[in-house]
């Protein structure tokens, strides 16, 4: 066969791992190389076909390492090589350093690339294909070049497309990811540009020379982007932790499109996976894969990668839970001033109709004040606010927004629901009326009902010998508090006979009379009763 090679991969088997990063950059590049392990088979002569391998090749590249310079079939290879050019004016020898080496005496003369990392990878491999050809350096009028151009371009375009995407469209929903114009600009307007914007470099004539190089440039940097995108999931899950520290520092709760930060940042990960997957696909293979692979552990394993990563996620976690961010994003609670019994009056109401055992009450008013600065991020929050009572709760003005109220099991106010409005005030508060109950002992003094035993303290005053017994049954409810007191209501009265007479004692109080529902069912209507002042019931009836 008449095939002629590009280059002859002269290498030490230990070395592969290597060598791999090399070989899969070439065949990129569109060279044809010959391998060993590829060109001989099974019973074919070891020296006759190295030494055909080599004469068919224009170039031999001498991978050089420690195993290699301690092999005796690359020391063969050399060997023959150098007898086709002894003084190495036709470039045909190329040493490359592949893994950290003393440099033997007869290649000192030459300059070795260096591929083991510590230089420049791309600046020292551009240096081992300077002279490998320059007529077919990239074999540009071949059918496979036309091929690998095209896919590089559609590849190219999906990628760009892809990334403009991810990150203006998280940005954006960070912003405010309930609009739907914003969403609508990124997700059409933007792809068509990023569409648009690389068909213009790519056009014939006038960007075949800038596509290759801008096809190269986000390869080579595709990792990059994706150990950032890696660093700000990370961030966002270190925010995201740290967002549940604020209500402990500053008592409010709240909801806020920061905390979708990890979901979206995993979403634009994905996103930029795939696109660098995408972009890798024109050169593709075994070989390539496996030297991408070995790309990534480099980089990964060297310290400037997880430092800028590190750096990142640092810088991300900054702001929180101390008050630098949220000082000029957040509403937050400047004071509370509450003021009660606005009425000046204590309500009291009968808990049944078969006892006198009362609740009181008293309205009272909270003034929640806000400092709203202009740029919220916060669209929703939580207040914690706590009452006593399961009576009427009413916001009676808000300044920052809409107020719902969340209640317990027993219908008790537990806490405030604010959504903020656009462009609230500075300075904002929200009005509330709530009930709060009290101790009944240090408001009213109730006599004559026995609370603990849960029964009336009757007394007799006249039994006669027939059976027939008279009983006085006295019921005074005296104000002890400073404020008046409000019997709201129906007061109700159950006399246990129908023989009884019932009378009405009063002193600073406005009762006039009692009213009959039934023959022994009586009440008393809604009254006040003034501080010191006191209303009297007396009922005599007779039993038996």
């Amino acid at each position: 066969m008449n095939e002629r090679f590009d280059l002859f991969i002269s290498y030490s088997h230990d070395d592969f791992e290597a060598v791999a990063p090399l070989i899969g950059r070439l065949r990129e590049g569109g060279f044809s190389l010959w391998i060993d392990e590829e060109q001989i088979g099974g019973g074919d002569p070891l020296l006759k076909g190295m030494v055909e391998g080599i004469r068919k090749s224009d170039h031999l590249i001498a991978a050089l390492s420690q195993s290699y310079l301690e092999s005796k079939w690359a020391t063969f290879e050399s060997a023959v090589n150098q007898t086709m050019d002894p003084d190495n004016r036709k470039r045909r020898l190329i040493p490359v350093v592949v893994k950290p080496c003393k440099i033997p005496e007869e290649y000192r003369w030459l300059y070795c690339p260096d591929l083991t990392g510590v230089k420049d990878w791309e600046a020292e491999y551009s240096k081992v294909i300077k002279n490998v050809g320059k007529i077919k350096e990239y074999r540009g009028k071949g059918d496979y070049q036309s091929s690998l151009e095209s896919h590089e371009q559609n590849s190219l375009v999906a990628y760009m497309i892809l990334v403009f995407i991810a990150f203006p469209g998280f940005v954006f929903y960070m912003c405010d990811p309930a609009s739907y114009l914003i969403r609508t600009i990124i997700f059409l307007i933007v792809p068509g540009s990023a569409l648009v914007l690389p068909l213009l470099f790519l056009r014939p004539k006038v960007g075949t020379r800038y596509q290759r190089s801008i096809f190269k440039w986000c390869e080579r940097n595709s990792y990059r982007l994706l150990f950032l995108t890696i660093a700000l999931l990370i961030g966002a899950m270190v925010f995201a932790v740290t967002l549940r520290m604020y209500p402990i520092f500053f008592g409010v709760y709240f909801r806020t499109p920061l905390e979708e930060m990890p979901q979206a940042a995993t979403v634009v990960l994905l996103i930029t996976m795939l696109a660098t997957a995408i972009l890798h696909l024109p050169t593709a293979g075994s070989l390539r894969i496996q030297s991408m692979w070995i790309s990534i552990r480099r980089k990964t394993e060297d310290g400037r990668t997880l430092s800028a990563m590190l750096l990142v996620v640092i810088l991300l976690a900054l702001p929180v839970p101390i008050d630098f961010l949220f000082y000029v994003t957040t509403p937050r609670v400047s004071f509370t001033e509450s003021r009660e019994v606005i009425e000046g009056v204590i309500h009291v109401e009968q808990k049944s109709e078969l006892s006198p055992s009362l609740n009181a009450y008293t309205l009272n008013e909270a003034h929640i004040h806000f400092l709203c600065p202009q740029a919220i991020v916060v669209k929703e929050f939580y207040v914690p606010f706590q009452t006593n009572s399961s009576k009427g709760f009413s916001i009676v003005t808000s300044s920052i927004g809409t107020v719902r109220t969340t209640l317990d099991k027993d219908q008790k106010v537990i806490g405030l629901n604010v959504s903020v409005r656009p462009f609230p005030e500075f300075q904002s508060e929200i009005v509330i009326h709530y009930h709060s109950e009290l101790d009944l002992s240090r408001v009213l003094m109730v006599s004559g009902w026995n609370k603990q035993q849960f029964r009336w303290d009757d007394i007799l005053i006249r039994d006669f010998q027939n059976g027939t017994r008279v009983y006085r049954r006295t019921l005074t409810l005296t104000n002890i508090s400073k404020y008046q007191v409000q019997i709201d209501g129906p007061f109700w009265i159950y006399i246990p006979s129908d023989r009884f007479e019932i009378t009405l004692e009063k002193e600073y109080s406005d009762a006039s009379s009692l009213y009959s529902q039934s023959r022994q069912t009586y009440y008393l209507p809604s009254t006040t009763i003034s501080s010191d002042g006191y209303v009297r019931i007396i009922i005599t009836y007779v039993q038996g």
